[in-house]
């Protein structure tokens, strides 16, 4: 098993820059997750690991060995693909036993490692038939397998759970965690899916437009996002950012929001940046917003708009002054469309960016 990194890699298709300068480390048995828009180079990134696709700069590590221009074959990995790719003439065993064909080793050898395999991802009743007789569930196990099943260095994932049903989707999450873990192999993982990365990876790179624009643990990129674009991304709903002005209120600085002023009772680090009346955003997510029904004068002044009770859950959709307001409620509350609150924020939970998008205050 081994690491990856990345040293300023970049990919063009012609005038069209696919990824830009990303450099990236993942540790010896890290589950690290590409996660972005369509578009964002995210996939075009995992490839050139795998050796599909040659960097027009910069350079690929596995391990210790630059296996920039290394042939796939060379590198050791096994890919996943959001479609499988499993060959409909063979059958479950020969699909999954494919690897080791290739390699040319001994028949009993291959035999025996498809049933162990097989078994440990409990597939292995259905290895005599072919892909189009089994379930999407199973398919995904199936390529799982194959791709198991000559010790690979890296597992390298292109959405492969994004054709199964919902909750299909969420048996298998905590299955690939679980399995990753298990065997401890270096996992690069490409999702779109903001819940696959919250919920299976050790680290996430966000990327846009070709760039890599923040890594870290799921939740601080979740709770402490570098950008508004990271902010909005993440969630769903997700943050609500507000825009408005830094001002003083009662002597503590505060974003003033229309007639609203909501205090920064902890202001962040390098706040000094912005000057009073400067042009700020700030950003709540839902759950860190409460609902006030009567009295008081602080907080936002709201109008429930809609309410999508979700079972564990109430999704609350607000008018105000300065634009849209979701708001998680975890309780019982009597809301309907029309009503008069005010909306508080968890002072510990505020978020502010300066007029550029940029966090203030992210270490």
């Amino acid at each position: 098993m081994a690491g990856v990194h990345l040293e300023d890699v970049s990919k063009s298709f012609d005038k069209v820059q696919a990824v830009c300068d990303v450099t990236i480390t993942i540790a010896d048995g890290e589950f690290f997750t590409l996660l972005g828009p369509s578009g964002c180079g995210k996939t075009t990134t995992l490839r050139m690991v795998a050796g599909l696709e040659s960097p027009t700069s910069g350079r690929v590590f596995i391990g210790d060995r630059d296996v920039t221009k290394e042939p796939p074959k060379n590198r050791n990995v096994a890919m996943v693909f959001q479609n499988y790719a499993l060959y409909p003439h063979m059958t479950v065993a020969e699909n999954i036993g494919y690897p080791l064909r290739i390699r040319n080793k001994p028949r009993a050898q291959i035999d025996r490692r498809v049933v162990d395999v097989a078994e440990g991802l409990a597939i292995g009743d259905i290895l005599s038939r072919r892909p189009s007789e089994i379930s999407g569930g199973q398919q995904q196990r199936a390529a799982l397998a194959r791709a198991i099943i000559h010790e690979p260095d890296v597992f390298l994932f292109d959405e492969p759970l994004s054709n199964l049903d919902a909750k299909l989707r969420a048996d298998a999450r905590t299955f690939l965690k679980d399995l990753q873990a298990r065997m401890g192999i270096t996992t690069v993982y490409v999702t779109h899916d903001q819940s696959e990365a919250m919920a299976m990876s050790d680290r996430v790179a966000v990327m846009d437009q070709g760039t890599v624009v923040q890594i870290g643990p799921p939740l601080e990129v979740y709770r402490r996002p570098a950008s508004v674009f990271v902010a909005d991304f993440l969630g769903n709903p997700s943050m609500n950012l507000l825009k408005g002005n830094l001002t003083l209120h009662e002597g503590t600085p505060a974003v003033q929001l229309g007639a609203a002023a909501v205090p920064l009772v902890q202001p962040p680090p390098g706040i000094e940046r912005v000057a009073m009346g400067d042009a700020v955003t700030l950003g709540l997510r839902p759950e860190d917003i409460s609902i006030h029904i009567q009295g008081g004068e602080d907080g936002i002044p709201g109008e429930v708009h809609v309410v999508e009770p979700l079972g564990s859950e109430t999704l609350v959709s607000l008018k105000t002054s300065v634009g849209s307001v979701k708001v998680k409620v975890f309780h019982d509350m009597d809301l309907a469309p029309g009503d008069v609150v005010r909306l508080v924020a968890n002072p510990a939970r505020v978020r502010l960016f300066d007029r550029a998008g940029t966090a203030i205050g992210l270490a």
